[in-house]
C-alpha cells in the first residue's frame, strides 16, 4: 500500500470539557501494567513489567500503565473522525469494527518503543464480530497538554528505509488533538522526562489485507 499521507491530524478536536469527562470515565476504571503480543510470546513472570528494573534487564518495548475502556459515547465522537481521515488522506481502507479503547497513562520513565498495532488477524479465542479482522487504522486521543502537564513522551514515526525523512516527530502540539494513521506504521511513544501523559487509543479494524 502507497500512502500519500503517513498520518492525519484534527488540531483541538476534543473540548476541554469533553477531555475532563473522558478522563474521569478512564479514571474510573483499573490501571494495570502494559504488555505487548511480544512480551506474551516471551512469557514467564516478567512477562508483565512491574517496575522500571524489569524492562531494563529484559529489553521490554513497553512500560506503561493502561485500562480498558467502552464508551458509545466517546465512540460516537471520534466515528466521524476516523471516516473523515480515511477519506481525506486517501487511505479507503475498509473498516467496520472499532477495537476496546486503551487508556494510557505514561509516568516519568514510561514509554513504549518501536511497534506496529498490526500484528496478525484475530482468531477463534476473540468475541465474533472481531475473529479474522486485522487492525487498519489507529486514533489516539491526546488527552493531555504537552505544553504544561508533561515533558518528553513525543509520538515518533519510523516510515521505511525508503524514505528521505524516515523518522518523524509528530509535533503533537495542544490537548485534544486526534492523531489518525494506518497500524502497520512503526511508531513508539518516547520517555517521559517529567509529568504524566494521558491518552486514549482506538483501533479500527476490517478485513484481512488483500
Amino acid at each position: 500500500m502507497v500512502l500519500k499521507n503517513f498520518y492525519w491530524v484534527f488540531h483541538k478536536a476534543l473540548s476541554d470539557d469533553t477531555i475532563e469527562k473522558i478522563i474521569k470515565d478512564c479514571d474510573s476504571e483499573p490501571l494495570q501494567k502494559a504488555e505487548t503480543f511480544d512480551d506474551k510470546q516471551r512469557g514467564g513472570k516478567n512477562a508483565v513489567m512491574e517496575t522500571k528494573a524489569d524492562w531494563q534487564d529484559q529489553d521490554y518495548v513497553r512500560y506503561t500503565d493502561i485500562a480498558w475502556v467502552e464508551r458509545d459515547w466517546i465512540y460516537d465522537i471520534i466515528t466521524p473522525f476516523i471516516h473523515t481521515a480515511n477519506r481525506d488522506a486517501e487511505w479507503n481502507v475498509d473498516i467496520d469494527w472499532k477495537e476496546t479503547m486503551q487508556y494510557g497513562v505514561y509516568s516519568k520513565d514510561h514509554f513504549y518503543d518501536w511497534h506496529q498495532d498490526s500484528d496478525h488477524p484475530f482468531d477463534d479465542t476473540n468475541p465474533i464480530g472481531l475473529r479474522g479482522k486485522v487492525r487498519k487504522l489507529t486514533i489516539i486521543m491526546l488527552l493531555s497538554d504537552p505544553n504544561t502537564d508533561y515533558e518528553g513522551g513525543e509520538l515518533q514515526f519510523d516510515f521505511g528505509p525508503y524514505e528521505p525523512n524516515r523518522y518523524h516527530t509528530v509535533s503533537e502540539g495542544d490537548k485534544g488533538n486526534l492523531i489518525v494513521f494506518p497500524s502497520f506504521l512503526f511508531h513508539r511513544v518516547k520517555p517521559v522526562t517529567s509529568g504524566v501523559r494521558r491518552s486514549l487509543v482506538c483501533w479500527n479494524c476490517g478485513p484481512q489485507w488483500r
